[in-house]
């Protein structure tokens, strides 16, 4: 996927069957293209784009649309956490995308994710103790199969947090 703005469009490349797929651009005027994440549906064998909007009048607000591939049409889905952490790109995994949640002062505050089978967000447990991180020290990742936090607690110190059991917290 390539990034984009106002004013470049999003391409998906499928190298495997040599297919390129230009998704269509927003209808909404106003609105500038600020962020996107990609997923696949097991329960419908379909890719999606998930894309963030937020309004040219400067609030602060995330709309969130979603488009299936091979598809001209883009459909809101509401509005994402406030402070998600969406230019981190996002982790995927089971079905859905997952971002960190930012605090007013750009800390740790929990964790969110967009499940493309039933296209909304919907608050994922997280770990309890990274109130005092801040997010730009912060990376997501799947390891061996499970969720995983990687956080820098110092200039020399790298930290990972591993989500044992998908969407228990205690794991």
């Amino acid at each position: 996927m390539t990034p984009f703005s106002n004013a470049i469009y999003l391409r998906d490349w499928n190298p495997v069957v040599g297919e390129r797929v230009i998704v269509p651009q927003t209808e909404k005027a106003f609105f500038d293209q600020c962020g996107s994440g990609f997923g696949f549906c097991p329960g419908t064998n379909q890719y999606k784009v998930l894309r963030f909007l937020t309004p040219s009048t400067g609030l602060i607000k995330l709309e969130a649309e979603i488009n299936t591939l091979g598809t001209d049409l883009w459909r809101t889905v509401g509005d994402a956490p406030r402070y998600l952490h969406w230019y981190s790109g996002g982790c995927f995994l089971n079905g859905a995308l997952h971002w960190i949640v930012h605090d007013t002062e750009n800390r740790f505050e929990s964790m969110c994710c967009f499940d493309f089978g039933k296209e909304r967000f919907q608050p994922f447990p997280g770990p309890s103790n990274f109130c005092e991180f801040r997010v730009d020290t912060m990376n997501m990742g799947v390891l061996k199969d499970r969720l995983s936090v990687f956080y820098q607690t110092t200039i020399h110190t790298l930290d990972i947090w591993v989500m044992k059991d998908y969407a228990v917290q205690e794991s």
